[in-house]
């Protein structure tokens, strides 16, 4: 297993994982700009089934939306307890199976079409 041995090479890595999120942002992004919100089946939502790392609990996926500006995106959740969220990109993209899991949709859908 290969190791960092300089801070550089520590900091060009980590660039390279912000370049990544910064491109599934934008790919997700541009994907509901030409085709609208995305409204998870029931049987989609059993597979969407998130913990969010600054939130408790577990969060249900309902669908993924464009804000009204449609300059930016978000997950309808909804909580153990009922209540609806909205989870951001900021909070999603801190967790790489959730990036994983929203960077799959997409693409099945695309290769769907």
């Amino acid at each position: 297993m290969e190791k960092f041995d300089y801070f550089k090479e520590y900091e060009y890595a980590l660039e390279s994982v912000y370049t990544f999120h910064k491109k599934c942002y934008q790919t997700i992004l541009t994907y509901l700009q030409e085709h609208g919100d995305i409204e998870l089946s029931e049987e989609e939502q059993r597979d969407w089934l998130f913990s969010f790392l600054d939130m408790e609990g577990n969060y249900q996926t309902t669908a993924i939306r464009l804000t009204e500006d449609k300059k930016d995106f978000y997950l309808d959740c909804i909580s153990e307890s009922g209540d609806k969220y909205a989870i951001d990109w900021l909070t999603i993209n801190h967790d790489m199976i959730i990036t994983e899991t929203l960077m799959s949709l997409i693409f099945d859908k695309l290769e769907n079409k």
